[in-house]
């Protein structure tokens, strides 16, 4: 989740409110405990040149990410979408490898979008 967009951020919490307020109603036994990851962003200025972003807040450098590029996406992807889409999985590579290395692991997990819907039967 990007933390500029509040509203999706709302949108989940609403989510699990509801989610609690269904196992509380049917008698379920079930802690929902959330965690949020923030989204990285980067910037890509040329095709032949890795992307930047806060390298920092990555377990993968700007290098390792340019490498598992195809020449073929960097040359025909624009900037913007480029840096949307290495933006998208860099931020669940990261995600999942926090969750993976919690000592505090849960048995279940679910990871939710910010713009998931849930329907009702």
């Amino acid at each position: 989740n990007i933390f500029t967009h509040i509203e999706r951020a709302q949108h989940v919490l609403k989510l699990i409110d509801a989610a609690r307020e269904h196992n509380k109603l049917h008698r379920v036994r079930m802690t929902i405990e959330t965690k949020r990851f923030e989204a990285l962003v980067p910037w890509c200025k040329f095709p032949d040149e890795p992307c930047s972003f806060n390298q920092s807040h990555s377990f993968l450098n700007e290098s390792e990410v340019f490498a598992l590029e195809t020449a073929k996406s960097r040359l025909h992807t624009h900037n913007k979408e480029r840096a949307g889409i290495i933006g998208n999985w860099l931020s669940h590579v990261n995600a999942y490898t926090l969750l993976l290395h919690d000592p505090k692991l849960p048995d279940l997990l679910l990871v939710l979008e910010d713009d998931a819907q849930v329907l009702k039967r």
